[in-house]
């Protein structure tokens, strides 16, 4: 079985590069991707505060595989400004 094709969507412009017959599959994976994109966006300032980390949010691309799974991803990526967390030091929880 051969591995699903991978396009990488920067600009707009890219998506001429997926097959005419496969954009709609890509565009509904990519409305999923926005969602989750705008929801981590606006999680991220709070998690980056309540962490004491340093990052941002938002990847300069959307990686769409052709494998008909509809999967989607968010990878969340921190640098520790003061040190790894104790297990004591992590914010409240109920």
């Amino acid at each position: 079985m051969t591995e699903p094709k991978t396009y990488t969507i920067r600009t707009i412009t890219d998506l001429l590069d997926v097959p005419g017959d496969r954009l709609s599959c890509c565009l509904a994976d990519l409305e999923v991707w926005a969602s989750l994109m705008r929801t981590a966006r606006a999680l991220g300032p709070e998690m980056i505060k309540q962490l004491d980390v340093e990052g941002s949010c938002g990847p300069d691309r959307f990686v769409w595989i052709d494998d008909e799974k509809h999967e989607a991803r968010v990878t969340l990526h921190v640098l520790p400004s003061a040190g790894p967390l104790e297990p004591d030091q992590g914010p409240e929880t109920e």
